[in-house]
């Protein structure tokens, strides 16, 4: 009896074994889904890129005004040590002919004049029939304003300020009402009276200079004799 049912138990797990064998098994399979970035770091990395590009930009665009504004500068004052140049030229002139009936009178071909009146526009930017020019071009006190000026006169022959390009030209100015003597009646100049001792009058020397990059430069500088 007890043969007879080890023998049914193992046939009966034999089946099973092979019913088991013969159906498949179902694995349960986790899968993760990974979320799609859709380009957004190609995107940003772009957005980074454009920045940097403008940044070089803004950095090479001030260098390069930086280096013009340097040149104009060193340019600038070099114009005005050749003002000095002038100024000082013009001073030699005046100092020669204190003593002298010479500066009683005009010398244009010096650029000097014994008397000052009226409006001037010693630069040349002022527009109007009333103002007084110098010629510091030799072009008639610039075209546009030919037969609109009160008056037009010459200035000095070109002087060379060393190797910096730069030319000066110079006027001077004896501040008086006329030409003549100093004390000559209705001639009403201004003057330095002491209680003793001679009269000293003032005169003012205006220098223009150009030189390259079309640099201009203007300076004035009273002086009495």
């Amino acid at each position: 009896m007890k043969r007879a049912m080890k023998l049914a138990m193992k046939l009966a797990m034999k089946r099973a074994m092979k019913l088991a064998m013969k159906q498949p098994i179902a694995l349960a399979c986790r899968t993760r889904l990974i979320p799609r970035t859709r380009g957004a770091a190609l995107l940003i990395a772009l957005v980074v890129l454009a920045g940097l590009m403008l940044a070089t930009v803004g950095l090479v665009r001030s260098i390069d005004a930086g280096n013009l504004l340097a040149g104009n500068l060193a340019f600038k004052r070099a114009s005005l040590n050749a003002a000095d140049v002038g100024a000082e030229e013009a001073i030699a002139w005046l100092s020669d002919r204190t003593d002298t009936t010479v500066i009683h009178q005009d010398v244009a071909s010096a650029g000097y004049y014994a008397s000052s009146t009226g409006e001037w526009d010693m630069t040349g930017n002022r527009d109007g029939a009333n103002w007084s020019r110098v010629d510091w071009d030799d072009n008639q006190c610039n075209q546009s304003y030919k037969g609109r000026s009160a008056k037009c006169i010459g200035a000095s022959p070109a002087t060379a300020a060393g190797n910096s390009g730069n030319e000066a030209h110079y006027v001077i100015h004896r501040m008086c009402s006329a030409a003549g003597a100093v004390d000559a009646p209705g001639n009403d100049c201004q003057a330095f009276r002491p209680a003793s001792g001679p009269v000293s009058v003032y005169y003012r020397i205006t220098v223009r200079v150009a030189g390259p990059r079309n640099t201009r430069s203007h300076t004035e500088t009273v002086v009495r004799f």
